[in-house]
């Protein structure tokens, strides 16, 4: 080889060195970048829920004795087969199973996904209560003008709470006030006396009287991806309520108020993870999310400091 092709010889080899230790050193920074901007993520939580939640209360009533049937935390309901009826109108006879579910604290409405909001609108609430009757495992229900009696704890019992029944929907339970004039609720020094004309979901509460200014709080992170699987909740301890968040922003929210945003999540390890913090709700604030490694006891025990 003579001097000229050696020389383009070795300029043709340094030149493609410098190609590709520029496009490896590109490939790289674009790994690194890719590595920055990598959000965690999270698995959905049913069986943490499952395992947390209040649990249904079944109580078998055979005719003996004139009630009232009592929950673990003190809800009280007289019922007997005369008042339920099959799905075909048929009559119900003895035995037959009342189921019972009773979510009083902040910590078992957020862990039943049980928020207390109406159409919208933030719910002070006083505590939910689920009612169901079952015969050998098939669902009973209300005779049409069948009235029964409920007695819902309370330690500080307000006479402006209304009756709202629960009414389901694809992907929540939303509440609505009673307008059959047949429902009643009223206050004794232990609680509230209600007289009902439908079973499920029942609530104790009344609309909270929104201020003239309200806005709504936007959730974002650069570390977490803030998806579905994050539950998202806020609490309004003066209020109380318990609102959900479904996407990245809430609904109509009090500025002025004082609230304790929860989030919390899990992931493929089974590993759970939360952030909180306590606000004074301005106009449009926005809350930078980072969650942090909890154990599934100390969540639970901060849920129930609410």
């Amino acid at each position: 080889m003579n001097n000229l092709n050696f020389r383009i010889f070795l300029l043709s080899a340094i030149s493609a060195l410098f190609l590709f230790t520029y496009c490896s050193k590109d490939r790289i920074d674009d790994d690194d970048d890719d590595d920055t901007t990598q959000l965690r993520t999270y698995e959905p939580m049913d069986a943490f829920y499952e395992a947390n939640r209040q649990q249904e209360q079944e109580f078998e009533l055979t005719g003996e004795g004139s009630g009232p049937i009592v929950g673990a935390q003190g809800t009280k309901l007289w019922l007997d087969s005369t008042m339920f009826m099959y799905q075909n109108g048929d009559d119900v006879s003895y035995p037959f199973t009342i189921g019972l579910i009773e979510l009083y604290t902040p910590k078992d409405i957020i862990l039943y996904n049980m928020p207390t909001v109406s159409d919208g609108k933030l719910l002070s609430t006083d505590g939910e209560i689920r009612v169901k009757a079952y015969k050998d495992s098939v669902d009973l229900y209300l005779k049409p003008n069948a009235i029964y009696q409920a007695h819902m704890p309370s330690g500080d019992p307000s006479e402006d709470m209304d009756i709202f029944y629960g009414v389901e929907t694809s992907s929540y339970v939303d509440w609505t006030i009673s307008t059959d004039p047949d429902d009643d609720i009223s206050t004794d020094t232990e609680g509230y006396m209600m007289l009902l004309t439908k079973i499920g979901w029942i609530n104790a509460d009344y609309i909270y009287d929104f201020p003239m200014t309200k806005t709504s709080i936007t959730f974002q992170s650069t570390t977490d991806s803030l998806d579905a699987n994050v539950a998202k909740f806020l609490y309004f301890p003066d209020i109380p309520s318990v609102m959900q968040v479904y996407t990245g922003e809430s609904g109509d929210v009090p500025i002025g108020d004082d609230a304790t945003v929860i989030l919390f999540a899990m992931d493929a390890a089974g590993d759970m993870f939360y952030y909180s913090e306590d606000i004074t709700i301005s106009a449009n604030p926005v809350i930078d999310v980072t969650l942090e490694s909890i154990t599934e006891d100390n969540l639970i025990s901060f849920l129930e400091g609410l």
